[in-house]
């Protein structure tokens, strides 16, 4: 009875000593992977090439559009993005980026996804949707913060544009050429 609480203990200080050792690790990789990925995509300001990767796949389950959409049907959703990421003050950036490389860093994707090998192009969509719920529902508050945070985002840059305003039956803006307001000269 004895020796089977000790073996027990060890397991599990062995346990959590290989845990604490991985997150000490990624902790201090993941920075310098995220340094060497920083440069923007050709053609983008912010964006760089794994996040659009990335956005490619999440943003048809978030949107909630059934299929993948090729690239060329998201480039002006891409443009409108890396537009109004830019607007962006540098230190949140730098935290949104965090979040992207968290599931897009080869480590902490394969944590996250259970696949380590690829990039997100090799995800099926109902793969992707499965795990975009789990994220949202997920009982550690980092995944559910970051998927929503995410997800915020692309809605807000997703019905931005024109041409997605039908789908939520909205109009338009109703005086698109004339001043609502007195202009007040301040």
């Amino acid at each position: 009875m004895m020796n089977k609480n000790n073996q027990g203990r060890r397991h599990f200080l062995k346990l959590g000593i290989i845990g604490s050792f991985t997150l000490a690790t990624a902790g201090t990789l993941i920075p310098f992977f995220s340094r060497q990925l920083a440069n923007p995509a050709p053609n983008y300001k912010v964006l760089r090439a794994h996040d659009i990767d990335f956005f490619l796949c999440i943003t048809p389950v978030i949107v909630g559009l059934g299929k993948y959409q090729p690239y060329s049907d998201m480039e002006t959703f891409f443009k409108a993005l890396d537009d109004k990421l830019g607007y962006l003050t540098d230190s949140i950036k730098h935290q949104l980026q965090q979040v992207i490389d968290l599931f897009t860093a080869p480590a902490t994707k394969g944590l996250l996804t259970g696949k380590f090998n690829g990039n997100w192009q090799t995800f099926d969509y109902e793969n992707v949707e499965q795990l975009w719920g789990n994220w949202q529902t997920s009982r550690w508050s980092v995944l559910q913060q970051a998927s929503s945070a995410i997800s915020q985002l692309v809605l807000i840059v997703w019905y931005s544009l024109a041409e997605h305003w039908p789908a939520i039956n909205y109009p338009g803006p109703l005086f698109t050429e004339q001043l609502v307001t007195r202009p007040n000269n301040f």
